[in-house]
């Protein structure tokens, strides 16, 4: 094939990648575009080829898409934080739906029927947890992201994604760092809960006195500016947190319980999509208040107390320790008694149970985006519970599981994806399984 780099082109897009790319053909190769849509002819730039596909610059939209709507953020193209403001909302949904089915069938070899993706009312401003970059430009501290597969900052006066009043905090971050003469702090990381308060990480080399004084003034601050921060901690880049100020924990109530949450502790990252996503948890364990659950990847026990609340007795695998220490936190604050908490590595605990003979009703994955460990899926088949449901955020790792399970005398009930990151590519995916003689 000829060299076609910085070739301009016209091709038709004709598929969507996970990545959130539009495919197109040229030459009998496949050509990656962001910024299109499915159905869309456009003018295209070649920016690098390989021996079997090629990425493209989109120059110009010829035939666009009833589904082309113009993106709600200055920033969109720049960030590269969303990928997908350029399409109407519902057909997003679609997108998603149909890419965790591509993924099960071409990654996992299961042809199956994908329910249409749950949607939120209004996908915007639903983050509750957000890191920035801080650097600084003659003297003053600048706020912003790193733009995507990069580290070039992208400045947002207001990312739509988060809530209102966060840039507004940022905005008196960055008069503080600036005036306290911070400049050795590289990150800031924020946690929100539904009542608007907020926990704050920073990172980078500091003295601790300095940071408590800008605790203080950010409170006076924020009094006047209506953002209200609960807590600061510090971490000297990737070392031990050191809590500065305020309160050790931040708490929200999710499914009926009081979670509390450290600044690095794991939570979904959309309390209303989250309430959804044990809602369908719920409907798909059917628990009665006889079975014994175990909850893999238990994070700090946000859905372990969910599933307590109905089942005999549930059983949370962590393997962070502070995660774990939050977990028996929160089962203590719900008044929770029919819970235990063992921390150390899904791939360990699991089979160790296994072995000490500990049999389980019904087993809950809830993994990293990398998805569970070949022993943590073979010791929970030797369990042989009567369901599992597994909880991903990746189409990949899920589809490779799932075909594991289903080899070894599991079979699909349903697969229910939820709109968790509304404007992105990502999407979270609830699946149902039960033994194949039940």
């Amino acid at each position: 094939m000829t060299n076609l780099t910085e070739k301009v082109v016209e091709i038709d897009i004709t598929g969507f990648s996970s990545e959130g790319q539009g495919v197109g053909r040229y030459e009998g190769m496949a050509v990656f575009v962001s910024g299109v849509i499915p159905g869309e002819k456009v003018k295209v730039k070649f920016i690098k080829i390989k021996k079997r596909f090629a990425t493209a610059e989109l120059l110009e939209v010829l035939v666009p898409s009833p589904d082309r709507v113009k993106p709600a953020c200055a920033n969109y193209e720049k960030c590269g934080g969303c990928h997908l403001q350029h399409v109407a909302y519902a057909r997003q949904l679609e997108l998603k739906r149909e890419m965790v089915a591509d993924s099960l069938q071409h990654i996992g070899g299961l042809d199956l029927s994908v329910e249409p993706v749950w949607g939120m009312s209004d996908p915007w401003r639903y983050r509750n947890r957000a890191q920035f970059q801080v650097f600084w430009q003659d003297g003053v501290a600048v706020i912003g992201f790193f733009a995507a597969k990069s580290h070039k900052i992208v400045t947002v006066k207001d990312c739509l994604l988060l809530p209102a009043d966060l840039q507004e905090a940022n905005n008196v971050l960055a008069g503080l760092l600036t005036e306290l003469q911070l400049f050795n702090i590289t990150k800031a990381i924020w946690r929100l809960n539904k009542a608007g308060e907020a926990m704050l990480l920073l990172q980078g080399q500091a003295n601790k006195g300095t940071l408590k004084l800008l605790a203080e003034l950010f409170v006076k601050a924020g009094k006047e500016k209506g953002t209200q921060l609960i807590s600061l901690f510090w971490q000297k880049q990737e070392g031990a947190l050191v809590h500065i100020w305020g309160k050790e924990k931040i708490c929200e109530e999710i499914g009926g319980s009081l979670i509390a949450f450290g600044p690095l502790s794991f939570s979904q990252v959309n309390w209303q999509a989250t309430e959804k996503l044990y809602e369908i948890i719920e409907k798909g364990a059917e628990l009665g208040g006889t079975e014994k659950v175990f909850d893999v990847y238990c994070g700090v026990g946000s859905i372990t107390i969910f599933l307590a609340r109905k089942a005999a007795f549930v059983v949370g695998i962590e393997e962070m320790p502070a995660a774990v220490a939050d977990a028996l936190f929160n089962a203590m604050t719900n008044g929770l008694k029919n819970i235990n908490f063992l921390a150390g590595k899904a791939e360990e605990v699991l089979p160790d149970l296994r072995q000490k003979g500990e049999l389980a009703d019904v087993i809950v994955f809830d993994p990293p985006r990398a998805g569970c460990k070949p022993a943590v899926l073979l010791a929970a088949v030797e369990m042989a519970p009567k369901k599992l449901i597994y909880i991903s955020c990746d189409q990949g790792s899920l589809a490779r599981d799932l075909r594991f399970l289903c080899d070894r005398g599991y079979a699909v009930k349903w697969v229910q994806p939820v709109d968790m990151f509304a404007q992105t590519v990502h999407v979270e995916t609830v699946v149902l399984m039960s033994r194949k003689d039940k």
